[in-house]
């Protein structure tokens, strides 16, 4: 974890950003007191406006957020070593710190906004995805899943947060099987390779709560049509679920973008 890096000068430009679209105020610290406060040990990350606790989403019907750590009642210690032994700063309630804290914190044109995230608690948040392709005579094509967002339908690869305990491939091969019953035992001869994405800060990451994403591609060199694969949605989620060829995914206007570009990376490396 602690050697991700990136250049500050990008960071305004990722996913979206800035973050005034969700949090009204960032929190900055100078950078002479956050070299000292990891010099000592003792990172002391105050309340404030930024704080998610802040935010409407907090108290939105069915939001999982998990309860504010402070430095009174701070994440008990079992949780604060796990993320230790990954190498990240944790501050003085036991909260742990985004990999790039020093570079969003020590910006007055960046910054960040600090508590836990809007659907999942503090830490970093494995997101698995299941990219299964298949290769007709004349054609390739993915399975892919449609969820509804704000009564527009969004395409992109099944995939989902993972279970605590859990693998993003794991995860990714539930989510598959829940979003589309797709089965792993059904795939003959099946090729996987993984990739993570490189790690980007998102609008819905905090300075303590930040999503990491992670594709698992299927194919089969036994069965390359997987003639005997169907899909079916079947969860509350999943709205539709088809085979998607390369030309419709690559011109698709609501496809998700990261997923778009792993597909045709993918593509472009075998």
């Amino acid at each position: 974890m602690s050697s991700h890096y990136l250049n500050p000068l990008e960071l305004r430009h990722i996913a979206g950003w800035p973050p005034e679209l969700y949090y009204p105020e960032k929190l900055y610290v100078p950078p002479a007191i956050w070299r000292l406060m990891v010099a000592i040990g003792h990172i002391e990350i105050p309340d404030g406006p930024w704080h998610v606790a802040n935010h409407p989403h907090r108290t939105r019907a069915g939001s999982r957020i998990e309860p504010t750590a402070t430095v009174d009642q701070p994440i008990d210690s079992g949780r604060v070593n796990h993320w230790q032994t990954q190498g990240l700063l944790v501050d003085t309630a036991g909260r742990p710190l985004h990999p790039y804290a020093s570079q969003l914190l020590t910006r007055h044109d960046i910054g960040m906004c600090t508590g836990p995230g809007f659907h999942y608690g503090y830490g970093p948040q494995l997101i698995g995805n299941l990219g299964l392709r298949r290769q007709r005579v004349d054609m390739i094509e993915y399975a892919v899943v449609a969820v509804e967002r704000s009564g527009q339908l969004i395409w992109s690869l099944p995939g989902g947060y993972a279970a605590p305990g859990e693998t993003s491939m794991q995860a990714a091969f539930r989510e598959a099987n829940e979003e589309a019953a797709i089965q792993l035992s059904k795939i003959p001869g099946s090729i996987i390779q993984q990739w993570p994405l490189p790690l980007k800060v998102r609008q819905r990451d905090t300075l303590h709560a930040w999503t990491e994403e992670t594709f698992t591609m299927v194919r089969s060199i036994v069965d390359p049509e997987l003639a005997l694969i169907a899909l079916f949605a079947n969860d509350g989620e999943a709205r539709l679920t088809r085979w998607m060829g390369l030309d419709e995914i690559q011109a698709h206007p609501d496809f998700v973008g990261t997923h778009k570009a792993m597909i045709l990376w993918y593509e472009a490396s075998l």
